[in-house]
């Protein structure tokens, strides 16, 4: 059992809590953390590049010349693709869609496969609240400094919406601050280091561990039921 320990904003230990062993000592699977990875990746894609057809470019309403008789090629439009400053064929639209489907417990295994891996690592650091008098980034710093991860990168979760400690670290580079409800997968893997609220650890094992422990779960299969075919000779 992974055992985690608690600490203040002065940086002195109070307790330590321990993991779930059913929710966060998960066997590492490379595989399926690449594809969850990939997944969440591909769904945050914004696709921008665009291009006009025929029909979308300004001009060309009118037919350049008559269809017979002036020994030139047939043409319905100056913004035809074979012409100079026409549409796009086959070109990149911004409609397409990148986004994967992603199973519920497939999201979470894999989530709670690299926060026990990042744990084992002992880049897991808990505190006990983000009571932070005064959205002081300075005062922030110091208190990141006292973990020695001040020249790494560093995710701050907090359990609730703490406008204070947002404030705060709105000017540290390298560190993001997110409640507990929005973190994923990325977020972990994007981090060096995880400074999570005690209360917040709380809720991520309810969050995660349910869906953990019901995908590891056996589950009863009913029997099949076999009928025996009567051949009449």
């Amino acid at each position: 059992m992974v055992k985690l320990p608690v600490y203040n904003l002065e940086g002195k230990e109070l307790e330590k809590v321990s993991l779930n062993d059913k929710s966060f000592s998960c066997e590492f699977n490379p595989a399926l953390v690449h594809q969850v990875t990939t997944i969440l990746q591909n769904n945050k894609r914004i696709y921008t590049a665009h291009t006009k057809t025929k029909g979308e470019v300004r001009g060309g309403g009118k037919k350049p010349w008559k269809q017979k008789g002036t020994g030139r090629a047939r043409a319905g439009s100056i913004r035809s693709p074979l012409w100079v400053g026409g549409g796009v064929t086959f070109g990149p639209r911004n409609n397409r869609n990148y986004s994967r489907k992603i199973n519920k417990q497939e999201r979470h295994l894999a989530f709670a496969m690299v926060f026990g891996s990042k744990s084992a690592d002992k880049e897991i650091k808990v505190v006990d609240n983000w009571n932070i008098g005064k959205p002081k980034t300075k005062e922030l710093f110091q208190i990141i400094s006292r973990f020695g991860i001040s020249s790494q990168s560093a995710l701050l979760v907090s359990a609730k919406n703490n406008e204070n400690l947002v404030r705060a670290g709105k000017n540290l580079p390298r560190v993001d601050i997110k409640v507990v409800a929005n973190i994923n997968m990325l977020d972990l893997l994007s981090h060096k280091f995880v400074i999570i609220e005690k209360e917040a650890l709380a809720s991520l094992e309810n969050r995660v561990g349910k869906e953990v422990v019901s995908s590891r779960a056996p589950k009863n299969k009913a029997p099949i039921k076999r009928t025996e075919s009567v051949v009449n000779l």
